[in-house]
């Protein structure tokens, strides 16, 4: 038997990919992650969601670009209801928007708006911009990605 005195422990400090056995095996771990993230949100990879009732959030994104899309529309509006969307991950976020609006001039009540709002990344300023109008829609019109 050798005594302790004698016996030198030598550390080792695998690597990540040593952990994890290969480069593929963490290629596959990525890919898995990702694909349940994408199955979790109802999402096609690279498309929309399903169609959901709006969120707090996305009201709140509405309201702050209602100036842009009545630039957009040439319409001011006197009702803003934000009521169904589906949204889509990009370098940011695109949100499709179902508004109930009505006009101040009155000219059409209760028709849809289909609005498309990105929102950019936090890092890259997370800047709201509407990027689509599509009107007169009703409200039975089926929010379509344009």
């Amino acid at each position: 038997m050798v005594p302790r005195s004698r016996l030198k422990c030598k550390v080792i400090r695998p690597s990540l990919l040593q952990l994890l056995g290969s480069g593929m095996t963490f290629l596959c771990l990525i890919f898995s992650f990702i694909g349940t993230m994408s199955a979790a949100a109802n999402m096609i990879a690279g498309g929309f969601t399903t169609v959901k009732p709006v969120t707090k959030e996305v009201k709140d994104i509405c309201i702050k670009v209602k100036s842009q899309m009545e630039k957009k529309t040439g319409f001011r509006f006197k009702d803003f209801i934000p009521i169904l969307y589906k949204s889509q991950v990009v370098a940011g976020i695109n949100y499709l928007v179902k508004v109930v609006v009505s006009q101040e001039d009155g000219v059409e009540e209760d028709k849809c708006v289909h609005v498309l709002i990105f929102q950019a990344l936090d890092c890259n300023g997370g800047k709201l911009s509407v990027t689509g109008v599509q009107t007169p829609k009703t409200i039975m019109d089926p929010l379509i990605s344009f």
